[in-house]
């Protein structure tokens, strides 16, 4: 009785400017004809849920798929119902006594990935610049990144190395999931350790590390943005004066 008394569509919850469908599917099971159309309801005037088709007739063991949408340029939450209404072809949909209805009830959200904030060790909350200094080479050197998820979802994070700085860096922790807290910010502290193991080598503000910010539940990436790496490895140098000898005279 309660499923028959308002069938749900759930979305959950998807990102701003996707869309994604469900569909149902009307069957005659009489032996007449059936008229039927929709009472949009909550969504007449909806530019968030489309519903097609909204009408037609339905032959005798015949059927019709009806497609339901749902999409949003903005966060937003949504809730509502519409209805079907069925009858005979004889001008039964304008009989109200004759009609037949079944409701139906649409629930989403749409949300956005835009609360993602990097601080790197020794800088106010936004940087996205990591500098090891003066180095020799063969010397590990380690620093902190952290980011942090204000967002009420939880968000995927990934670093992609290009091959030409991969043999100098190492992540621990390449990639993962950030809960959302109760208190509305979490965060994840990742290290990176630079080491340049046989030759000299000099970055200044590499972009070739890039962090991919996703959605776990499709594993869709929604910003990617870079770290700008410097570093200065060097061998311990020196010169010996004068270079011929010494003379005394």
């Amino acid at each position: 009785a309660a499923l028959k008394e308002s069938f749900t569509f759930s979305f959950d919850r998807q990102l701003i400017n996707k869309s994604e469908s469900k569909s149902f599917t009307i069957t005659n099971t009489c032996k007449l004809p059936v008229a039927w159309d929709l009472d949009m309801g909550d969504f007449k005037e909806s530019a968030n849920v489309d519903i097609v088709p909204s009408s037609g007739t339905i032959p005798v063991n015949g059927h019709v798929t009806v497609t339901v949408s749902f999409t949003s340029p903005e966060p937003l939450v949504l809730e509502g119902g519409f209805s079907l209404r069925f009858s005979d072809t004889e001008n039964g949909l304008e009989t109200e006594d004759r009609v037949g209805v079944r409701k139906f009830k649409v629930v989403s959200e749409a949300y956005n990935i835009q609360t993602v904030a990097l601080n790197a060790e020794g800088q106010e909350e936004g940087g996205s610049s990591i500098d090891y200094g003066i180095l020799r080479v063969g010397d590990f050197a380690t620093q902190s990144l952290k980011i942090k998820n204000k967002g009420k979802y939880a968000i995927g994070y990934k670093f992609v190395l290009k091959p030409n700085i991969a043999s100098f860096l190492d992540i621990d922790t390449p990639e993962g999931v950030i809960e959302a807290s109760t208190e509305g910010t979490d965060e994840a502290e990742i290290k990176l350790t630079f080491c340049s193991k046989v030759s000299e080598a000099v970055l200044k503000n590499n972009k070739s590390v890039t962090c991919q910010i996703s959605e776990p539940l499709s594993g869709e990436v929604v910003e990617t943005f870079p770290l700008h790496i410097s570093a200065d490895a060097r061998f311990n140098r020196f010169r010996l004066q004068p270079s011929k000898g010494v003379t005394f005279g």
